[in-house]
């Protein structure tokens, strides 16, 4: 995201919808929104062929598609690739729907039609919150790094008082 102050390189995301228009809109209307590479599939299995080939940050996906839906996709996700975030497009929601996908761990669930700029928040919502969860490791390893250099210190000047 251009304006992240923790992201140093594009956003990579996938768009998964088995209607182009679809695909067309949101990679027109995201690209003038920040720096994105865009990967787009026409259903799962799709879908799984690029994750597995390409880092992805951030998948949008529809719900209902031809040999494989979003919910499949994200379950089939969820355990080799937990860092990808999802964010759920839907003409046909429902509230079950809605629910496994955020049990799944997806970010948003909207239904379509959707309002553009009402997709630019959660994706850039989506996004603050990856990033912001990024650096909380990093700094959580530093801090670790940090620990265990001072137990060291401590263990060599508890050697030294002892002797």
């Amino acid at each position: 995201m251009a304006d992240s102050q923790f992201q140093s390189e594009p956003v990579n995301i996938l768009l998964v919808d088995d209607e182009y228009d679809v695909r067309f809109v949101l990679k027109s209307f995201l690209k003038q929104k920040g720096d994105f590479e865009f990967f787009e599939a026409i259903n799962g299995v799709a879908a799984q062929d690029i994750i597995k080939r390409e880092k992805i940050d951030l998948v949008i996906t529809d719900l209902v598609m031809p040999r494989m839906g979003g919910l499949k996709l994200m379950e089939w996700a969820k355990g080799s690739y937990p860092s990808i975030t999802w964010i759920i497009l839907s003409g046909r929601g429902s509230f079950d729907n809605a629910l496994k996908a955020v049990e799944l761990g997806a970010f948003n669930f909207i239904t379509k039609p959707v309002s553009l700029e009402a997709l630019w928040t959660t994706v850039r919502n989506a996004l603050t919150q990856r990033n912001l969860k990024t650096e909380r490791e990093r700094l959580l390893r530093e801090i670790e790094q940090k620990n265990l250099r001072l137990e060291q210190q401590l263990k060599k000047l508890h050697e030294k008082n002892i002797a």
